[in-house]
């Protein structure tokens, strides 16, 4: 789905600081915790999404995957392409 999303304030950086929801990433955290799934780590870069103009970092972009799958594939990662 796409939610653009966060799961924490680490994964957004912004120049205007104001537009972030605690609330939102609230929402979204129990959803992936209700569904038990988890995020596959992110090697390398911390965002995968930017803005043009530079004001605007964010990880929108993840691989989500059951608990299942990743006790299968534990060593599974994903990395930002340019």
């Amino acid at each position: 789905g796409d939610f653009n999303s966060v799961k924490n304030a680490t994964e957004r950086q912004r120049v205007n600081k104001g537009n972030y929801k605690v609330v939102d990433t609230r929402k979204f955290n129990n959803f992936i915790s209700n569904i038990e799934n988890e995020d596959i780590p992110l090697i390398g870069r911390c965002f995968t999404w930017f803005r043009t103009n530079g004001t605007i970092k964010t990880r929108i972009n993840k691989i989500m995957v059951s608990r299942g799958w990743i006790s299968q594939w534990p060593t599974c990662a994903q990395f930002v392409l340019n």
